[in-house]
């Protein structure tokens, strides 16, 4: 073989080389594009999935925060959006029928830059019937330790319970207490009656005896300490007090075998003598508060104040069941026992207080 052919096969073989790092130069170029292309489209994919969970999530509070006055709309179909810079949120909520229930469902479609992603949110809407079937519901953390407090009976709370050991079993019940931390139940606030504007006050003292025998609304109750305040039903008739602020030394009295709703816009103080008071329903208004501070028996009845503030102080006692915003830091040595009492038909609190919102299920 001459120079000539062996440097011919050389070339040959340069060049097939060449050829051979162009092809692997060029697949690995191409991976490479492939794999940023890939994971352009799944951070966009997830991206975009962020946007559409995040939209139904805003989509249910603007549920709970407006239900009261966009149900029509939300029956009728309701559209939230929002743009951003490189996509936007599309959400629509509309009612569902699943069962005997009805739903309220939340398509949130989340779009960033070419990708779209779509979650669906479900809201149930839980009824009216067994509202105060705890001991006690609390949008904030319940620090029992710190309090030198004890509840008999289940308990649910959005914040976390400290010293959950001073939970115990309803009196009567052989069942371990239920303790539900990280609550999701929104209570709505009440809708008050709206009764004539106050003109009167009721102002009790001494040994003497006060009557309200019809519906009515009052600026302001205030009893003395040996003083009565007898509110008069007809059995089985619910009988509705209005007030601005009461302060209550004395001992409230249910007469007739009725039932009573007392509404509360400011305020109420309870320092009830050791006989107690009577049975009912006491409606806290929104920043509003209770205050129980009593030797003897306390406050028998149900507390409903999604957006107040209970105070319960020197061996005060709430015996029933409470639904508050907050049981106050400075609280101490209190006991709350649940109780049921059916004969207050808590089922008429339907016409106050709407049923409560809360996320049911993702899809």
């Amino acid at each position: 073989m001459n120079i000539k052919d062996e440097r011919g096969y050389t070339l040959v073989t340069v060049l097939l080389v060449v050829l051979l790092l162009t092809i692997l130069g060029g697949a690995y170029i191409f991976a490479m594009n492939y794999e940023v292309r890939s994971s352009f489209i799944h951070s966009d994919s997830k991206q975009a999935y962020y946007y559409g969970r995040s939209g139904a999530e805003a989509g249910s509070d603007w549920v709970i925060a407006n239900y009261k006055n966009e149900k029509e709309n939300i029956e009728t179909g309701k559209e939230l959006n929002t743009n951003f810079d490189k996509g936007n949120i599309e959400v629509a909520i509309n009612f569902q029928d699943y069962g005997d229930e009805e739903l309220i469902r939340i398509d949130s479609t989340g779009i960033f830059r070419n990708r779209e992603q779509t979650v669906t949110l479900y809201m149930i809407r839980s009824g009216i019937e067994g509202i105060f079937d705890k001991a006690v519901f609390s949008n904030s953390d319940l620090d029992l330790d710190k309090a030198q407090a004890a509840i008999y009976g289940d308990v649910e709370t959005k914040g976390v319970v400290y010293a959950p050991e001073n939970v115990f079993p309803a009196e009567g019940s052989d069942d371990p207490p239920e303790i539900i931390e990280n609550s999701e139940v929104e209570y709505l606030s009440a809708d008050f009656p709206g009764l004539e504007d106050p003109g009167t006050s009721i102002k009790v003292t001494g040994n003497n005896t006060a009557k309200i025998e019809e519906d009515g609304y009052y600026t302001e109750i205030e009893t003395g300490p040996n003083a009565t305040l007898e509110i008069h039903t007809e059995k089985d008739k619910l009988r509705i007090i209005e007030v601005g602020y009461i302060d209550a030394k004395g001992t409230i009295e249910i007469v007739g075998g009725g039932f009573v709703y007392m509404f509360v816009h400011d305020g109420m103080e309870m320092r009830t003598p050791s006989e107690g008071s009577s049975e009912f329903v006491l409606i806290l208004a929104d920043d509003s508060y209770l205050t129980v501070q009593t030797p003897g028996d306390g406050f028998f009845g149900y507390v409903y104040g999604p957006g107040a503030t209970a105070n319960i102080q020197a061996h005060g006692t709430i015996t029933g069941g409470i639904i508050i915003n907050e049981i106050s830091h400075e609280s101490q040595v209190y006991d709350i026992y649940w109780k049921e009492y059916p004969q207050l038909h808590v089922d008429s609190l339907s016409d106050f207080i709407k049923s409560s919102i809360k996320r049911y299920r993702w899809e």
